[in-house]
């Protein structure tokens, strides 16, 4: 299971080659929890859990950025991120982007023809204290990811499949190039996250809401004019609440308490 900034990030993982939909480059904490301390997060997380979290806005802090540019010689891709945060006494506020283009791969002695990749994301969030007991915070994050197939892995029958096995370099090899056709995929997400938290004596109750939206399209190599239009075509939208109580020692006992509600539609 994987917890996005305190959010079961939502998507469509019921295949082995769809990757959470995050952006490496927003992450400033990663947690694995195993063992009892999954029980929290459902029964579906008693093999372990994955804890992302993006920076923190910071009060009383003066304005602040990172900028990152990172290059590969295999793709020929590039890829830059740019962070901003500023904080005041009461208020924090933070904000993120990045983005990435990457052509066809290769293999020490040929092109693999259609394994580009374009991602972009951006994100932002804020922290408000107005009283002393009282944090309320909120956050969005978008990312977009199209993403190619090796061409030479598409098999319409047993005939091509052994051909496509025997041969030295992948059938429909092509000079390098930044296009994606298909087969491809496309996905995107979308993450709204509001939160407020009371800290009383020996005491805390906070509560969360979460709203988030995953596309995802997948394209085959079709005939005629249907190449843009998806085989699979899937939108999930998740809505979920929890609340919970961390209580006063009672005795010898500590610990928490909390309810959670989920609602999903996937089309």
């Amino acid at each position: 299971l994987v917890v996005n900034n305190g959010l079961r990030h939502e998507f469509q993982n019921w295949g082995t080659d769809h990757a959470p939909e995050i952006d490496p480059s927003m992450i400033d904490d990663l947690e694995v929890v195993k063992g009892a301390g999954t029980v929290r997060y459902g029964p579906d997380a008693l093999g372990g859990v994955i804890l992302i979290n993006p920076a923190r806005p910071d009060f009383n802090t003066p304005l602040r950025g990172e900028v990152s540019l990172t290059g590969k010689s295999n793709g020929r891709s590039g890829e830059a991120s740019v962070q901003l945060e500023k904080g005041f006494k009461w208020f924090s506020l933070m904000a993120g982007g990045s983005v990435l283009k990457q052509g066809d791969l290769h293999a020490p002695d040929y092109k693999l023809t259609n394994t580009g990749k374009e991602e972009y994301s951006y994100s932002g969030g804020f922290r408000l204290h107005p009283l002393p007991e009282l944090f309320i915070e909120g956050y969005y994050s978008h990312f977009d990811q199209e993403l190619g197939i090796l061409r030479g892995s598409v098999n319409t029958n047993l005939d091509d499949l052994l051909n496509g096995l025997e041969a030295e370099v992948p059938n429909f090899t092509m000079p390098f190039s930044y296009d994606i056709g298909t087969p491809k995929q496309g996905v995107s997400h979308d993450l709204y996250k509001a939160s407020a938290k009371w800290v009383g004596e020996r005491q805390s109750v906070s509560v969360q809401y979460g709203y988030q939206i995953n596309r995802r399209q997948e394209f085959d190599v079709r005939r005629g004019n249907d190449l843009e239009i998806p085989n699979i075509d899937l939108e999930l939208a998740t809505h979920s609440v929890e609340g919970e109580w961390k209580h006063p020692a009672w005795g010898r006992l500590s610990g928490q308490l909390g309810v959670q509600w989920l609602q999903q539609a996937n089309d």
